[in-house]
């Protein structure tokens, strides 16, 4: 069985591949901010190259509360085998938790019937959320507090740290959200530096703007190292990443617009903390259903609309693009439950057309 591999506090359970595959993207040819915009890289290329370099993080002996929501890291056999007899009730069980398994309460019950106390799994990855403050926010206050929290000198809500925090939060991470960083010299690395203690991936949102990304570049490159980048979906098509500590922990950077910061996250971030957590089921699950209005796509990338999937009256699946000028991007996003996924070419679908639809929690 897996060596018990103890999660210290200065010693962060993701791991860089030593030897990634020579065929994959090498990230850190990724142009710095000042370089000319790259062409847009395909979602599945990008994940290719930060894949390549990590490892899912290292199993451990977890009690069986402390297993809710990990994902198994050996498959496991009846109570039988483990105990050295057979017991009718059990013959015809075979090893029906496999690894890789997300483990739910309802698998904790069945492992407490089979006698399991403790279990060898891969623990749920630790995710830190920054909100970068706007640089207008900044020169808006005569003094940032060097020993204060930054928190307390943005009288604006931190919407996107309460959404990829949640968000990361239900694609199987354990979310911590660090609030408001001023981009001030020095503060954005002190403030990341510190995080690194409790962190097996970091996501920066507000870090994007032209305007921002040369001095994000100068805080983190003091860690480690970050790079920007065009990704081929709308919105979100420029994030950035890089590796920071000596641990080598996976950053990414986000748009300040929260709608293009959960597009980015769902379409690069999330499989990454799946491939983390271990766990087989990486991506959403796709569906085929009609779109019920015509809706127009501006874009030359592979656009992702927040959309509400339901049943019609026949059960069929029917999906409604939520766009309207009435309500706010965040409003939209609230009533979503699909994300209608418009191909790259497409710049208009059709009322009553097929449309691929990725479902969302």
């Amino acid at each position: 069985m897996t060596s018990v591999t103890q999660r210290g506090a200065t010693s962060p359970s993701v791991r860089v591949s030593s030897q990634p595959d020579s065929t994959e993207v090498d990230l850190r040819d990724l142009p710095s901010s000042a370089a000319s915009p790259p062409a847009p890289r395909g979602v599945e290329e990008l994940l290719r190259g930060v894949l390549a370099s990590l490892e899912p993080l290292a199993p451990m002996e977890l009690r069986l509360m402390e297993a809710l929501g990990c994902t198994l890291a050996d498959t496991v056999p009846p109570v039988s085998a483990v105990l050295g007899h057979q017991d009718e009730r059990e013959a015809h069980i075979d090893d029906v938790l496999p690894a890789g398994l997300q483990l739910t309460p309802a698998h904790l019950a069945l492992l407490a019937s089979r006698g399991y106390e403790r279990v060898m799994a891969r623990p749920r990855p630790r995710v830190v959320v920054v909100s970068l403050a706007p640089l207008e926010g900044v020169q808006a206050i005569p003094e940032v507090d060097p020993e204060g929290s930054d928190e307390l000198a943005f009288n604006e809500p931190d919407i996107n740290g309460y959404l990829l925090a949640a968000a990361a939060q239900a694609a199987g991470g354990l979310a911590f959200r660090a609030g408001w960083v001023a981009p001030t010299p020095g503060r954005l690395r002190e403030a990341v530096d510190n995080e690194l203690l409790r962190a097996d991936l970091v996501i920066i949102s507000g870090a994007t703007d032209r305007a921002i990304r040369s001095r994000v570049e100068l805080e983190l490159g003091q860690l480690g190292w970050v790079g920007y980048t065009n990704v081929a979906i709308d919105p979100g098509h420029v994030q950035g990443l890089g590796r920071v500590g000596s641990q080598g922990c996976p950053v990414f950077l986000l748009a300040q617009d929260p709608v293009e910061a959960y597009v980015s996250f769902e379409a690069v971030v999330r499989p990454v903390i799946r491939y983390l957590l271990g766990t087989t089921a990486m991506q959403r699950p796709l569906v085929t259903a009609r779109c019920s209005r015509r809706l127009d796509v501006v874009s030359h990338s592979c656009a992702y609309v927040p959309a509400r999937l339901e049943q019609d009256e026949q059960g069929g699946a029917v999906v409604t693009p939520l766009r309207s000028p009435l309500s706010s991007p965040v409003e939209e996003l609230a009533g979503a439950n699909a994300l209608i996924l418009v191909q790259e070419g497409t710049t208009a679908v059709k009322a009553g057309e097929s449309v691929t639809v990725a479902l969302l929690d």
